[in-house]
C-alpha cells in the first residue's frame, strides 16, 4: 500500500512531496517495480505525468526495471517514450540501441531519448576501438 501511495504522490506538482516520494521509491528498489508496472495499467490518461516513476526505473537498474523500460518504449505517449529512453540509457546496454532508435523515430525524435542514444553509440564506438 505504501508503494502505491508514493507513486500517487509523485505525480502531483508539489516538488518537495513528489521528489521525496520518488526518493523513497528508489530506496525500496526492485520491490516497487510491480507497482510501477501496475500504475501504467491504471488511469492511462494520467500516464504523461508518470514520468517521475519512469526515472525511478532508470535509477533502480535491475533486469526487471530494464524490461519495463523496454516495454515503455512502445507506449503511445511520446512523453513517456522520451523519458523511458532517457532512463534506459542509464543502463549503458548497447543492445537497447535498435529499440531506442525505433522508438525515437516513431515519436519524431525527442531531446532526452536522442541524448541517451548518442551516449550509447559513443559507448559502442569506444568498445570497438583498438586499445
Amino acid at each position: 500500500m505504501a508503494t502505491r501511495t508514493l507513486i500517487d504522490i509523485s505525480m502531483f506538482g508539489f516538488s518537495y512531496a513528489s521528489g521525496a516520494s520518488l526518493h523513497y521509491l528508489e530506496k525500496r528498489g526492485a520491490a516497487v517495480i510491480p507497482a510501477i508496472r501496475q500504475a501504467f495499467s491504471m488511469d492511462r490518461k494520467f500516464d504523461p505525468i508518470k514520468t517521475g516513476i519512469v526515472s525511478v526505473l532508470g535509477n533502480i537498474r535491475t533486469p526487471e526495471a530494464y524490461d519495463l523500460l523496454r516495454d515503455l518504449l512502445a507506449h503511445e505517449s511520446p512523453h513517456v517514450v522520451n523519458w523511458a529512453g532517457d532512463a534506459l540509457g542509464k543502463f549503458e546496454a548497447i543492445d537497447a540501441l535498435p529499440a531506442m532508435e525505433a522508438a525515437s523515430q516513431r515519436i519524431g525524435g525527442q531531446k532526452m531519448i536522442d541524448r541517451a542514444i548518442r551516449r550509447l553509440k559513443d559507448l559502442a564506438s569506444a568498445a570497438v576501438l583498438p586499445k
